[in-house]
């Protein structure tokens, strides 16, 4: 109602509810959707968090930003890909979008093994984002490859750094970084914000861009991903870490 309030909208919209927090919450989600009968044509990931002071566990116990950015996605998007590939298979189109980041950057390397999931004892929430959002580019990357000969195009975002609430918890390092001069020339406001998310979902250039090999998108258009989830840099981490989210994630499909 408030957003009917505010702005000029038609048709109708559902809304289901969904803890990223807790992945049991993902499956009942999901079962809800498809008892709605609809095709998916967009699957949006767009939820996150952003650094916060001190380790928080999610309801599986797990790093909260990993937790959220990256492993509920990966689970919804595992769950809702037949779906996907159905509405593609109609004729329709059926696209994949996940919220990324320049702070993939952070993470220039990943011992697998040590860090994911991430321990609480060896918690920084800078090091921790960047790494969620590198698990982001990684997941999109191997997307790509296993969807390539269903038709759903994939694609990781780079939003800007947007006036939302996402740093309200975060701490001092990251909330001084993203306000410094260094990121100011990133800062957007919401709907300037939301415009690579809509290229990516909507743009009849994006499968072609993807057929010309990019991965990751910024300013409504393709952009040279960098970190260690770039292309080139660590490819064999694609495969990795869809196998270990996928254990991860297994007993809650």
């Amino acid at each position: 109602e408030d957003m009917k309030a505010r702005e000029e909208l038609s048709g109708s919209s559902t809304v289901l509810p969904v803890d990223l927090d807790d992945l049991s919450s993902i499956r009942p989600f999901v079962d809800s959707f498809l008892k709605l009968g609809l095709p998916l044509n967009y699957l949006v990931n767009n939820a996150g968090i952003m650094t916060p002071k001190e380790f928080r566990a999610s309801k599986q116990g797990f790093e909260t930003q990993f937790a959220t950015n990256h492993l509920a996605h990966f689970l919804l998007t595992e769950l809702l890909m037949p779906k996907l590939r159905e509405t593609r298979r109609s004729g329709a189109e059926a696209r994949t979008v996940i919220l990324s980041s320049v702070g993939s950057a952070l993470c220039k390397n990943v011992d697998m093994d040590r860090c994911i999931p991430p321990a609480p004892e060896a918690y920084n929430g800078t090091a921790e984002y960047g790494i969620s959002k590198a698990m982001n580019l990684f997941h999109c990357r191997e997307l790509q490859r296993r969807c390539a000969t269903d038709g759903i195009s994939c694609c990781a975002v780079h939003p800007g750094v947007i006036h939302t609430g996402l740093t309200r918890e975060g701490n001092a390092d990251s909330t001084v970084l993203y306000d410094s001069i260094l990121f100011k020339w990133m800062h957007k406001d919401v709907p300037q914000g939301a415009a690579t998310q809509v290229y990516c979902t909507l743009s009849d250039q994006v499968p072609s861009e993807i057929e010309r090999g990019t991965c990751f998108w910024y300013n409504c258009g393709p952009q040279k991903a960098v970190g260690v989830a770039a292309p080139g840099v660590r490819d064999d981490l694609c495969g990795k870490v869809w196998v270990i989210s996928e254990s991860l994630v297994e007993k809650f499909r």
